[in-house]
């Protein structure tokens, strides 16, 4: 039988507090209006080609997962006004349409990142490929006019889209910077399989959560996000759980490890408003060749409550959400278990390994209390959980690079902690760690 061993923190009592009232990357749908831009009209028809100082096969090689941040990308300046290089033109009934294709060479795929986004009532902005769309964006996404991210679309080309009716306020549109995805993208807004065998990038041996070994975890299932992150130059994958308080008020907490804060830079309170949190990316069925029930939903910006290194301490970060989680989104808000003692019974772990669509691993073995040593660094004394995971009837599931920061899961059902690293994959045949 096959060993597979990852270490997880042990969960500590979560902090009181309020939700507060600021609106993230809500999206109300539709699509772009049927315009036509021509030459001639505004500007070039050429898209805006951003510069990209980097060889992709060079990023591949140098940004290996080994107990670490998965990193995908890397932030590229752009800092440019929408408007001054969009195409304009007007839709048959009067609305005015302004359009920007951007392109970044070689890219897997591409997220943007606003410095200002103020758009006025009755507008709207879309951001989408032949195959994704984000939006539409309205005022209400973000009131303030600051800051905003997206999420990835896959490709190494976008279409930008801004659309509003005759005679209303000028909208301010700023770029500051793309997201330059280098690393095969998993990208939760597009309903549809990419190949026959399996979605996204993550090993063969893993188990969908809809198989029958997360039958357990229905509720769980909802409380999962795949976490896009940004710390300093470098965009990287987590996963996370919304967890609930002793309040019990919906203070949208998420909990995940501090590793996924970075590396040798760690992400600033700047780089946690990019931050963005998709719910439910998960396939419907056990399958890996059935399309996506529905896409995913995203909130975008957090920020740090809490902060335990892995070096000396437990690798433990706690987020709140810039933004309440509206009710509509159908999130759970997972309950936990501070005991020392984990008691006999089965462990599940739900991830988003490589980004991908939600796993499940699974084992019936009590796990081991123990202290975390890698190269890097040493963890506090009897803080980690030393796991092994087993083969069950689906495949095998392992952990890997984008599973940091998920969750583990009791009999109950309850979060006893988080993935912080250790050694796990299809083919890893003795146990390590």
């Amino acid at each position: 039988m096959k060993h597979f061993i990852f270490v997880t923190t042990l969960l500590v009592g979560l902090c009181l507090g309020s939700a507060t009232h600021i609106v993230a990357q809500l999206s109300w749908g539709g699509k772009p209006k049927e315009v036509t831009f021509n030459k001639g009209l505004r500007n070039s028809v050429e898209p805006l080609a951003v510069f990209v100082p980097y060889n992709k096969e060079d990023l591949l090689a140098t940004s290996q997962w080994q107990n670490g941040l998965y990193q995908v990308g890397r932030a590229i300046d752009v800092k440019t006004d929408f408007f001054d290089h969009a195409q304009s033109a007007t839709a048959s009934d009067g609305t005015q349409c302004y359009q920007l294709e951007l392109t970044a060479r070689d890219a897997v795929a591409i997220s943007v990142t606003f410095s200002q986004f103020l758009l006025p009532q009755g507008a709207k902005f879309f951001i989408f490929t032949p195959t994704e769309q984000l939006g539409a964006f309205m005022h209400e996404t973000n009131p303030s006019g600051k800051v905003l991210a997206t999420a990835p679309l896959e490709g190494n080309r976008i279409t930008l889209r801004y659309e509003a009716p005759k005679n209303v306020a000028k909208a301010t549109i700023v770029i500051d910077h793309i997201g330059y995805l280098f690393r095969n993208h998993n990208t939760p807004n597009n309903p549809s399989a990419r190949n026959t065998g399996k979605e996204g990038a993550s090993t063969n041996c893993e188990v969908n959560a809809n198989c029958s070994e997360g039958n357990k975890l229905e509720k769980q299932k909802d409380a999962l996000v795949q976490i896009y992150l940004k710390a300093g130059k470098s965009y990287a994958y987590c996963t996370g759980t919304v967890v609930n308080n002793t309040a019990e008020d919906f203070t949208p907490y998420i909990l995940t490890a501090a590793h996924c804060r970075g590396d040798k830079v760690l992400a600033s309170e700047e780089d946690f408003k990019e931050w963005v949190f998709s719910f439910h990316y998960l396939k419907p069925n056990c399958q890996n060749n059935y399309r996506m029930g529905t896409p995913t939903l995203s909130l975008t910006g957090a920020e740090l409550v809490s902060f335990l290194p892995i070096n000396g301490k437990s690798d433990g970060m706690l987020l709140k959400l810039l933004a309440p989680i509206p009710p509509f989104y159908g999130v759970y808000y997972a309950g936990w278990n501070r005991q020392e003692q984990p008691a006999e019974g089965d462990y599940r772990g739900l991830h988003h390994p490589q980004g991908d669509v939600m796993k499940v691993s699974t084992t019936s073995k009590l796990p081991d209390i123990t202290t975390y040593k890698d190269k890097n660094s040493v963890g506090a004394k009897d803080a980690f959980l030393n796991v092994t995971y087993e083969k069950t009837q689906n495949g095998y599931g392992v952990t890997e690079g984008g599973s940091s920061g998920s969750p583990l899961f009791n009999n109950e059902g309850l979060v006893i902690g988080t993935l912080s690293g250790g050694n796990s994959s299809c083919t890893l045949t003795l146990p390590l760690g």
